[in-house]
């Protein structure tokens, strides 16, 4: 994860992905080859951490309504 000071950024060491908090409740994707960005909804309320495994590769959002996710 890399601190951008107030949005948490998750970057995947072996893809040309970030994947950011986007607006409240959903993340973007970012293909940064590509250039290209796709926005996922993620939660019902608003998204207060993003964290991602060194070892599983496995990403974790979390957000006020008190839900943890978990993407892979």
């Amino acid at each position: 994860m890399v601190n951008t000071g107030s949005t948490p950024v998750v970057v995947h060491p072996h893809y040309h992905y970030l994947l950011v908090i986007g607006d409240d409740k959903s993340l973007e994707l970012w293909n940064t080859f590509m250039n290209k960005r796709m926005n996922v909804p993620a939660h019902e309320s608003a998204i207060s951490a993003l964290a991602m495994s060194s070892s599983t590769k496995i990403i974790a959002s979390a957000s006020h309504e008190k839900s943890l996710k978990f993407w892979t």
